[in-house]
């Protein structure tokens, strides 16, 4: 066996020379809560735990409806986390307090929006509106040492650890690229309800000729992010919901 990879002269990858990398997106990475392991949702691979390098924050706004349904659908979902695109037919317009007429494209001020208030959510404790906390990264998932784009997105009882990891970095004004990260979970269990929350350190300091590169790939992930096209173009522009067996008395705030 050998580890060398067959390359064409344009550097391709040979029987890979027709594959576009910009189609189907940038894969994501969600926490599977039941297990507690990180999963690429476009590849499948499933870890607990790995090392990255983490690019930036986009931080976004999502409002779901208060129960889960197999498919959801937000109600509304700001990829900015300045205006919401809120959906003409499900929209809590009366409980936002927003003064606007729904239509396909309004936008609603996430300023004046009293959904992501504490208490506003219908069936538990804290705001209905959720802030997201969407990194994009260079994981190497598969500890072979390739590091490929994706996006982690932490919610609920993510955040914390989101805020605080980030917010050493901008303290001492500092990028987050400019250590390599290493990402964990720790598996909880409240009642019956299965979830993880992750934990991430520091690793190894990365070469400084390369944060020009690593700047130049978090402005491309970002304004792709932030770029409003159709709902169809724009489906995977917001991360789903954690996937938990839930009970409203027993689930945290995920």
């Amino acid at each position: 066996m050998t580890d060398i990879v067959p390359t064409n002269a344009d550097d391709s990858i040979v029987g890979l020379e027709d594959v576009d990398l910009t189609e189907g997106g940038t894969p994501r990475i969600v926490i599977d809560h039941t297990d507690a392991v990180f999963r690429d949702d476009m590849s499948g691979v499933s870890v607990p735990e790995f090392d990255g390098i983490v690019l930036g924050l986009i931080k976004q706004r999502v409002l779901w409806a208060p129960e889960q349904t197999e498919d959801p659908m937000p109600l509304c979902k700001s990829i900015d986390f300045a205006a919401g695109t809120p959906d003409p037919a499900t929209f809590p317009l009366k409980e936002s307090g927003l003064k606007l007429k729904l239509a396909e494209g309004v936008e609603a001020s996430c300023a004046d929006c009293q959904l992501k208030e504490w208490d506003t959510h219908p069936t538990r404790n804290g705001p209905w509106c959720q802030e997201q906390h969407v990194w994009a990264v260079l994981a190497d998932l598969e500890g072979d040492g390739g590091q490929a784009p994706a996006l982690l997105t932490f919610q609920r009882s993510s955040m914390k650890p989101s805020k605080q990891y980030l917010g050493a970095f901008a303290r001492k004004r500092k990028p987050a690229f400019s250590v390599v990260s290493h990402f964990e979970l720790s598996a909880h269990k409240r009642g019956t309800v299965k979830y993880a929350v992750p934990t991430i350190t520091r690793g190894e300091l990365t070469d400084t000729d390369d944060w020009e590169w690593y700047k130049e790939q978090y402005l491309g992930i970002r304004s792709f992010l932030q770029t409003k096209r159709d709902d169809t173009a724009n489906s995977d522009a917001v991360a789903k919901p954690p996937k938990v067996d839930r009970n409203d008395d027993e689930i945290p705030d995920f």
